[in-house]
């Protein structure tokens, strides 16, 4: 029994605990009628909170005066703290990187960072109008917003003409749907990926829907090339007339770009023949200026 207003619980995803808040944080055992364990850091009303959903020991929770806590409930001290401008009004954790989380703001914007470097985001998301409502893709007034863990900016947006203010939103357990609730008192379902198809597909279509998924994935690596040759002829153009300090920058430049661009190669999934064809192409060329 609290003694006090609770405003969030959450579950522990391995014991049977949960975590509550208000103006401090609250652990619990299903067993007892008394919390377990205490957190305070002398902030204001505690607005969300989240277990971690691989490391359970943790918990992540935001303020209404800005601030967003670690704690581990094997301390008895609060891990990590961050300050932002204004109140966050909705977090998660990554389901697939653990160690990374995104924050709602009230500033329009949501952040992405690493809790092992709090001191500054990972990734801006923006897009947004007003406060928003996350839960790994993200709500905003009448419209629903899904982006990438790398994106900055949005790449579905749901909305209808009749749908008013939406203030629930979650994944459906096989990730293919969002499921929303909006204050017109309806709730939808929408596809995760607006361009895929419902109805069954032959094999063809997978392989065809997979190879431009790779192609979109490695777009980074065609523009990562496209700049090691630009770059690489502009400099071959001033090799005869350059000086020994300028030629020995010419070199370093075009080591550091090859470097770049075999290591994109190595940890990208591309296809075998392409990814074969570019690392003797770009080995090649790094022997010759070595």
């Amino acid at each position: 029994m609290s003694k006090s207003i609770l405003f969030n619980v959450d579950h522990n995803y391995e014991e049977l605990k949960f975590a509550t808040s208000e103006s401090i944080v609250q652990v619990w055992d299903y067993e007892r009628s008394e919390p377990i364990s205490k957190f305070d850091w002398g902030m204001d009303a505690v607005n969300k909170l989240k277990w971690n959903l691989s490391e359970t020991n943790l918990i992540l929770e935001s303020a209404s005066d800005g601030n967003i806590c670690l704690y581990d409930i094997r301390e008895n001290t609060p891990l990590k703290r961050l300050f932002l401008k204004n109140k966050s009004s909705c977090l998660t954790w990554n389901p697939y990187e653990p160690i990374n989380f995104v924050v709602g703001n009230e500033d329009s914007n949501c952040y992405t960072f690493d809790m092992r470097k709090l001191d500054e985001a990972k990734m801006i998301h923006k897009d947004h109008t007003n406060a928003i409502h996350l839960n790994c893709l993200l709500a905003n007034r009448e419209r629903i917003l899904i982006f990438g863990y790398n994106n900055g900016r949005s790449r579905e947006v749901y909305h209808t003409k009749r749908m008013q203010q939406v203030n629930a939103i979650a994944y459906s357990m096989d990730s293919k749907f969002i499921i929303s609730g909006s204050e017109d008192t309806n709730v939808r379902i929408w596809k995760s990926h607006a361009s895929y198809s419902l109805n069954p597909m032959l094999s063809k279509e997978k392989e065809k829907i997979a190879y431009s998924n790779r192609l979109k994935r490695n777009l980074h690596i065609i523009r990562k090339s496209r700049e090691f040759f630009y770059t690489s002829m502009c400099l071959n153009c001033l090799r005869s007339t350059t000086t020994l300090s300028t030629f020995s920058e010419r070199v370093r430049i075009e080591r550091k770009l090859i470097s770049e661009l075999i290591a994109s190669l190595e940890l990208s999934h591309i296809s075998l023949s392409i990814g074969r064809k570019l690392m003797m192409l770009m080995n090649n060329l790094y022997i010759c200026f070595n």
